[in-house]
């Protein structure tokens, strides 16, 4: 069977089942009279089982020592085990992130109307233009430094531009806060970081 046969069959694409074949996680795939690669049971074994390994989550590098201590012999078992342990290990440090993050996630969706969406809200008038339009190189008109823009002259001197910037972000932390206090959430500062965590 040919690489686009075997693709299909399996489907890893013939980039991949090439990149598997050269780096060493399967041995060099027998080739036809005319020089194009030929897979067989045996071949077919061996890119079922790196497709296994793969998707058990072992990275590519740990599989490649793993493939090369499993040609040396039956003596090599203790070490590829060992190499498996090590790759759990990460597995499960991953999983463990992942799934701080998805609590962090959970906690934003749940207060997202009375402590995300009020922060966001107050992002726009405070924030400084650096924000430079809609990544094409031109600035629109509803962007946040299109507004800012429309709002500061390009006159207007550096320190009384520091000045205006202060006194808006002033008005808006105040205006946030009442908007906090009317809320039923007395006492938070618009500065909480309990926002983000």
């Amino acid at each position: 069977m040919n690489i686009s046969e075997t693709s299909k069959k399996f489907g890893l694409s013939a980039d991949t089942l090439r990149y598997y074949e050269k780096i060493g996680l399967m041995p060099a795939v027998h080739r036809t009279p005319g020089g194009s690669r030929d897979y067989g049971e045996e071949e077919f074994g061996w890119v079922e089982f790196v497709k296994f390994m793969r998707g058990a989550g072992v990275e590519v590098e740990a599989l490649a020592r793993y493939v090369k201590l499993f040609l040396e012999g039956p003596s090599t078992a203790g070490q590829r085990k060992q190499i498996l342990m090590e790759q759990r290990v990460k597995i499960a440090a991953k999983l463990v992130e992942l799934q701080t993050t998805l609590e962090r996630l959970d906690k934003k969706i749940e207060h997202y109307e009375t402590s995300v969406v009020v922060f966001e809200d107050s992002l726009a008038p405070a924030t400084p233009s650096r924000f430079k339009g809609n990544g094409k190189g031109k600035t629109t008109a509803g962007s946040w430094h299109g507004r800012r823009s429309a709002r500061t002259p390009s006159s207007v001197r550096p320190s009384v531009l520091r000045t205006l910037t202060r006194t808006r972000w002033m008005r808006d932390r105040m205006t946030l806060q009442s908007r906090l206090q009317r809320k039923g959430s007395p006492g938070r500062d618009v500065h909480d970081t309990r926002i983000f965590s």
